[in-house]
Order: structure tokens, then C-alpha cells, then sequence
């Protein structure tokens, strides 16, 4: 697992940074589910396909399944949780490629009329990988891009 990570505020002593955070980071096994590690994280999350931003890390580069849970958790991870929140990763980055389309639309346009067509084939394209991530079972493998 070779995830960058930049720690801000990031305390080495376990008791400590359990206490100061409300969430933890599962870093799990692709094949068992497994927890291979672990980061005590808190709010605000932004969550990426391979990287992850909160108050207190920053990763990138992660290529392993990750899921945040609160820090007292300490159930299983089970796939229909695991592909529960990857729904969710997958609709934010969704909804900010869809946002960064409709921008690039308006630059790209002529007039109103080529930016009306164009937008109505952006909104198509993006209502047909919204449900293709409600239904997927990988929706991190699904293209996101709306290009």
C-alpha cells in the first residue's frame, strides 16, 4: 500500500489522536475486506476515487478500498457497505466533473442555442451515469468523467 500522506495537526501518540478526532479511516484488503490500516481523521471530508482531504490528512495516490466510519465503530466492513460508500465518493466526484462541464460549456459556446444543445446532452449524459452508479457494484470503476 503506498498511499502519500501529509499530516496536519497529526499527533503519533494513538490515545491522543483517538481523542481528538470523531472519525477513522479503514484502509481495507481489496480481496478479504480486511483492515490493513487505520488514520483517526475528523470533519470535513472530501472524498476523491484515490485520494482523500480532512481537518487533520491529507492522501493521495490510495489504490486500495477505503471507507470512513465513526471512530467507535468497530463492526465488519461488509461489501454492501463498502460499495454503499463508494456510491456515495462516486456521486461527489460526479457532481463536481458535471460542474466543471457546465463551466466549460458556457466557455465553449457560440450562443445560446449551441449551449441549450449542448447542455441537454451534458444533462442526458450525466442522469445516465447517476444510474449507472445506483446500480453498479463497482462505481469507482465506472467512468465519471462526462467527456
Amino acid at each position: 500500500m503506498a498511499i502519500e500522506k501529509t499530516m496536519l495537526n497529526y499527533d503519533e501518540s494513538l490515545q491522543q489522536n483517538i481523542a481528538g478526532n470523531t472519525h477513522k479511516v479503514l484502509y481495507l484488503n481489496p480481496e478479504t475486506l480486511e483492515v490493513m490500516s487505520i488514520d483517526y481523521v475528523s470533519p470535513p471530508f472530501v472524498l476523491g476515487v484515490d485520494s482523500l482531504k480532512t481537518a487533520n490528512i491529507t492522501a493521495t495516490g490510495i489504490n486500495v478500498p477505503y471507507i470512513i466510519v465513526d471512530k467507535d465503530y468497530n463492526s465488519g466492513i461488509t461489501n454492501d457497505l463498502l460499495v454503499d460508500f463508494q456510491r456515495e465518493i462516486a456521486y461527489k466526484v460526479l457532481e463536481e466533473n458535471y460542474k466543471q462541464a457546465q463551466l466549460n460549456l458556457m466557455a465553449e459556446s457560440d450562443d445560446y442555442e449551441e449551449y441549450l444543445m449542448k447542455d441537454t446532452m451534458l444533462k442526458k449524459k450525466y442522469f445516465a451515469v447517476k444510474k449507472e452508479i445506483a446500480l453498479s457494484i463497482a462505481p469507482l470503476l465506472l467512468d465519471l468523467s462526462l467527456v
